[in-house]
């Protein structure tokens, strides 16, 4: 996890398949709107394949960014494309190929 002008970033990795990393995840995300946070880059460029069940895990994130008027992007999505296209369109989960990470304009547009 870093942190850039206020802009959380959480750096996945990896195969994403449920289980114990979700329920950690999901921790770690209460934790920090918790604390305050409101702006999050999940930067997705290490993850190797992600199940629906990781799909629901970014879903489940970003509605709780949202109700805790937030924002929330998801960077660098190539590998795992074909399985956000599953994503309903009523959540228009913002996804970037390559973001400048930390960038405020990435968050406030």
């Amino acid at each position: 996890m870093k942190q850039k002008t206020g802009v959380v970033v959480l750096d996945l990795s990896g195969k994403i398949m449920g289980g114990e990393e979700t329920t950690m995840f999901h921790g770690k995300m209460h934790e920090l709107i918790q604390s305050g946070k409101r702006k999050f880059i999940i930067d997705l460029k290490n993850v190797e394949w992600m199940n629906s069940v990781g799909l629901g895990m970014l879903i489940s994130a970003f509605t709780t960014v949202k109700n805790a008027k937030g924002r929330l992007v998801l960077a660098n999505i190539t590998n795992i494309e074909s399985i956000l296209s599953m994503t309903p369109s009523d959540h228009s989960i913002r996804t970037l190929r390559k973001p400048r990470i930390g960038d405020q304009i990435v968050l406030d547009c």
